[in-house]
């Protein structure tokens, strides 16, 4: 469509909408007198042409959720999460507080609650110089069947190194029941993009040359949800092996930080609790200047089709919601079949932790896994 028609047709919608609002303030104004006598109650919000202005409230813990689950959103908020660097020290100190925080929660959370899970075999590697690690669960093999490829989150800044590496390939070899591939890719501060994406998409090639048989299920959480997206997208525009499957935990897909949720969970989110901040600040370090809607750094604006089938889990105060909600309308747009499952009051990854939810999180994963598998 031309400018000139895409103007046209702003403009027309604009008129519509205008004649839309004029027809509903009518209805309003004849429907008031019918309504007098009936008790209200007052407005909880005023409407301002430019969005809702809320008053200050409590948002009280549900108890729709199980009670242990409950006790994690009444527990205090870490402080970490508050943090907003400034410099290239301070971002590295935090990366490193984080790092003492998994390893504190990595007992409880690889747990189980039936009892002690055998111990994946490990094989660290580099992958066309991309260090990578290999988590093979007891009783199976790598290089046959399905594998699955994952990418880890943090922001582009948190959870990389060695330690974290080993972590996140037992954390998706015990989540998927399947043998788990997991890769470091440089990040912030040091390495912004599209330093990051290179490194997947090099450890994607160099996985295809180690394991030619493979069929792989590509794993995204937060941050390296946007990560596998780009993947997928530049690998079917040049005609390269696909994954047969996509699973995304609380993915970040878009770096214009435009979603709704964003706003209306705003403080509802205990793991990133706001835009400002953290989240905001890595965001911009990552952009370095270039455009937030670009596919390749927010994949939400890019092409689905021809895409694996999906499986997508949230929160309900997930901060990112809408991105997960979004990228489920495209899939489906583009005819990918897929599956968005919203966890009632979790948070932001709030499935790690060792709570019923992280459960009937896992259950999913691997029925995902199952059904790709047969």
């Amino acid at each position: 469509m031309h400018r000139r028609q895409l103007l046209t047709a702003l403009g027309g919608v604009s008129v519509v909408m205008a004649a839309a609002n004029s027809r509903a303030a009518a209805l309003l104004r004849k429907l008031a007198p019918s309504l007098q006598g009936i008790p209200r109650v007052p407005m909880p919000m005023v409407q301002t042409g430019q969005g809702l202005q809320l008053p200050a409230r409590l948002i009280p813990t549900p108890r729709s959720i199980p009670q242990v689950s409950q006790a994690v959103l009444d527990a205090p908020l870490n402080p970490i999460w508050t943090c907003s660097p400034r410099s290239s020290d301070q971002w590295r100190t935090l990366a490193a507080q984080v790092d003492l925080l998994l390893a504190n929660r990595a007992a409880e959370s690889l747990g189980s609650p039936s009892g002690p899970i055998p111990r994946p075999q490990l094989e660290s590697f580099r992958l066309d110089g991309v260090p990578a690690c290999v988590a093979v669960p007891d009783g199976q093999q790598a290089g046959h069947g399905l594998m699955v490829f994952s990418i880890h989150g943090g922001a582009y800044v948190l959870r990389g190194g060695a330690t974290n590496l080993e972590r996140d390939a037992i954390t998706n070899a015990l989540r998927f029941g399947l043998p788990a591939l997991s890769i470091d890719y440089r990040q912030l501060p040091d390495w912004h993009q599209p330093v990051p994406l290179q490194d997947v998409e090099r450890a994607w090639l160099a996985a295809q040359t180690r394991y030619p048989d493979q069929r792989w299920l590509v794993s995204g959480v937060s941050s390296g949800g946007a990560l596998a997206c780009s993947l997928i997208q530049r690998q079917r525009s040049r005609g390269g092996q696909l994954p047969v499957g996509l699973a995304l935990v609380s993915p970040l897909l878009d770096l214009s930080l435009s979603g709704d949720s964003l706003q209306t969970h705003r403080g509802l989110d205990r793991d990133i609790l706001q835009v400002e901040g953290l989240l905001e600040g890595a965001v911009t370090l990552y952009l370095n200047g270039a455009d937030p809607r670009q596919a390749d750094l927010s994949p939400l604006f890019g092409s689905f089709r021809g895409f694996p089938p999906a499986l997508i889990i949230s929160g309900s105060r997930d901060l990112l919601m809408s991105d997960a909600i979004r990228l489920n309308q495209r899939l489906l747009e583009a005819g990918v079949p897929c599956q968005l499952q919203v966890f009632e009051a979790m948070s932001h990854l709030m499935i790690s932790a060792p709570i019923p939810e992280q459960e009937q999180a896992v259950a999913m994963l691997q029925r995902f896994a199952q059904s790709l598998a047969s």
